[in-house]
């Protein structure tokens, strides 16, 4: 049965069964819906008293949106065997279908049966990303990449923590302007995100000095309850040296080390959808994730049943 709760007692359902993740956090979730003017919807599918499905949804009006795309959504299903999880799935995708017009959900890489979305009428969509396994982080990186973290270890470069300043956000989140990934607008609802989430333990920015001048930082949320990492973006200040993505390459190698000095297992790399992106986070011995873009139109849904009834119509006059 699919209930909707207030946050408090969302989470204090939540917290009988297990931790919360570091996007179910009250203080992650305030900020996000602050920063682009959502409404926070916090749903529940319970089967005997005990929750199976959650998922924390943003809306706007009868729409249900997925405000960071480098994020994924909170939709989390319990261990279940295959006929419940289809069984429970489907029937909450249905009555989540009866309350809103427009669904979009960023799953994330546990998710990995979509057939109960492709039977409520979603149409999902492949997306890859690269996990790095901490066990695995000393050694192994391709030749290139070994070559670039000597030669800026050679350079006296360091990798420390800093601040969250409005500059190097503008500098993470300006690069995927400018590559078309959202719009200017788009942009400062990002930023002001982050901006929201300063002093937030989850969110980290790391940054790259040589000489005591910044060349390159990266923006990274930690999840404590899953142990994983998520780099959400890099940006730097080109300096030519030999190796490709010199900077980054050093900078990785910096925060990897740092993540399974302090516990962390795993580091989700964020995508590999873009050919020259996914080329230089293969070489750090990553493994290629499948996560998948799920989406409902109540509005397509309706005109693509139309059509095929008035093809069968047609079909039945000829």
């Amino acid at each position: 049965m699919i209930n909707y709760l207030s946050a408090e007692v969302w989470m204090s359902t939540i917290l009988k069964d297990r931790q919360l993740f570091f996007n179910e956090k009250l203080e992650f979730v305030d900020a996000i819906a602050k920063s682009f003017l959502l409404e926070t919807n916090y749903i529940v599918y319970v089967v005997r008293g005990k929750v199976v499905i959650s998922l924390i949804a943003y809306s706007k009006g009868k729409k249900i949106i997925d405000p960071l795309y480098f994020i994924y959504s909170t939709f989390w299903v319990a261990k279940l065997k295959d006929t419940q999880y289809c069984t429970y799935v489907t029937d909450f995708l249905n009555s989540l279908t009866t309350s809103f017009t427009h669904i979009s959900l960023n799953l994330n890489t546990n998710i990995v049966d979509v057939r109960p979305f492709s039977w409520c009428g979603f149409s999902t969509k492949n997306r890859y990303t690269y996990l790095k396994y901490l066990s695995n982080s000393e050694g192994g990186y391709s030749a290139d990449i070994n070559r670039s973290v000597k030669e800026f270890q050679s350079l006296g470069a360091k990798v420390d923590l800093l601040p969250i300043s409005d500059d190097i956000l503008t500098k993470n989140f300006g690069f995927l302007r400018d590559n078309g990934f959202f719009s200017s607008s788009e942009m400062v609802n990002v930023i002001t995100s982050f901006r929201n989430l300063k002093g937030y333990n989850s969110v980290q920015l790391f940054g790259c000095y040589i000489d005591d001048q910044l060349f390159a930082s990266s923006i990274v949320l930690l999840d404590d309850m899953s142990k994983v990492a998520y780099i959400a973006f890099v940006c730097k200040i080109e300096r030519k040296v030999s190796g490709n993505h010199s900077m980054h390459a050093y900078l990785y190698d910096a925060m990897f080390s740092y993540f399974k000095k302090n516990g962390y297992e795993n580091v989700d790399l964020l995508g590999a959808n873009v050919y020259s992106i996914a080329k230089f986070k293969s070489k750090f011995t990553a493994n290629l994730k499948v996560y998948y873009q799920v989406d409902y139109s109540a509005t397509k849904n309706y005109i693509s049943a139309f059509l095929s009834k008035l093809k069968r119509v047609v079909k039945k006059m000829i």
